[in-house]
């Protein structure tokens, strides 16, 4: 499979000129960028495996039992994708990559705050509490982690 250049080429019927569009296709593209999801629960000592996905644009992860060790896991990295993480727990997450990403045929891998290098899609990044964070894809299998206070 081809690596998109955009999240747009993923949708078939996204194609220059005047046609109609595909409804699902565009239902489907607009969960994507307009999503919401609140009262996540990181899985206590989550891995890249076993931590609870993040299905929405913006999160809000409201559960965390264990400081450092409680997970959450990314949607697959597509270019053009950008999803919003809120902790609002008295604790540390462990934010993870996705595991075998289709476009890549690996784990996705997250560029720390202050960093120009990948971690290991199986390691993953910390996010302290009261953070929100913007995680982007500008190529496909890599995240790149920015903080919003």
């Amino acid at each position: 499979m081809a690596i998109p250049s955009s999240i747009l080429s993923l949708f078939k019927s996204f194609i220059p000129g005047f046609r109609l569009i595909d409804g699902g296709e565009l239902k489907q593209m607009a969960e994507q960028l307009f999503s919401y999801q609140t009262g996540v629960a990181a899985v206590v000592s989550g891995t890249y495996l076993t931590s609870t996905p993040l299905t929405a644009q913006y999160s809000v992860v409201t559960t965390s039992t264990d400081a450092d060790t409680d997970g959450v896991t990314l949607p697959f990295a597509i270019p053009g994708r950008e999803v919003w993480v809120e902790n609002r727990t008295a604790n540390t997450i462990t934010v993870f990559g996705a595991a075998k990403n289709p476009l890549t045929g690996s784990t996705d891998g997250i560029i720390p705050n202050a960093s120009t290098s990948a971690t290991a899609g199986n390691t993953g990044v910390t996010q302290a509490t009261a953070i929100m964070a913007v995680y982007k894809c500008a190529v496909a299998g890599t995240w790149k982690k920015g903080s919003v206070a």
